[in-house]
């Protein structure tokens, strides 16, 4: 039970910790557990560390929507290499969308708060 306890306590604490660690369970799985050709393990590896960066990113505030953008873009990129085929304009195309949905969901952690001021002219 105390292990529970401690993991629950670093994924609240320190969430990019256990994100990252469990980034490089998934790579070491698809390298020796799975046995996939390297260039598999490479483009999971790079999937699981944009995966990783998105959610460290999302838990981070002020939280930055250039690098959850940015990261997604990533994924849709490699995702040929699983069979998800989209040309340079389509991946294009949708990165102002996804940043456009990515700043709506973070809204809140993204935009500056004004300060009331007590004197008024």
């Amino acid at each position: 039970m105390t292990t529970i306890r401690r993991l629950a306590a670093l994924a609240r604490d320190e969430p990019a910790v256990l994100a990252y660690a469990l980034s490089a369970a998934v790579t070491a799985w698809a390298a020796f557990g799975f046995r996939a050709p390297p260039h598999d393990v490479a483009d999971v590896s790079l999937i699981a560390t944009a995966v990783t960066t998105i959610a460290t990113a999302f838990a981070t505030r002020p939280a930055s929507v250039p690098v959850i953008t940015g990261a997604i873009v990533e994924i849709l990129t490699l995702a040929g290499a699983f069979g998800l085929h989209l040309s340079s304009a389509q991946i294009g195309a949708a990165t102002p969308l996804v940043s456009v949905v990515v700043a709506l969901l973070l809204r809140q952690a993204v935009t500056p708060v004004v300060p009331e001021t007590s004197a008024h002219p």
